[in-house]
């Protein structure tokens, strides 16, 4: 788990750096989602992105609880996303 909470602090600043240098030309959207117990939950809410909140995340991680249940969490992510409908319509040009 500390090699990945290092990789997922390179991430988030990697995309911090990225959504800086693009301005208000791309918005990214992101959430982070964690196994927990037999499913998943929300760490960093869905929304305009978060580089902090993952980071900070990250840091306080310590210590995994339970396995991966991949499935239950790609559908979490996929029902915030799809369903709930949490991007922002784009306007055209």
């Amino acid at each position: 788990f500390k090699i990945a909470n290092r990789a997922l602090e390179a991430i988030a600043r990697q995309m911090q750096a990225f959504a800086e240098k693009s301005g208000d030309q791309r918005k990214i959207y992101a959430g982070l989602y964690i196994f927990d117990g037999r499913g998943s939950r929300e760490v960093v809410p869905f929304g305009k992105f978060d580089a902090q909140g993952m980071i900070d995340f990250a840091r306080k991680f310590s210590s995994p609880g339970s396995g991966t249940p991949l499935g239950g969490a790609l559908e979490s992510a996929a029902r915030t996303v799809l369903i709930d409908n949490k991007i922002p319509a784009q306007r055209p040009g």
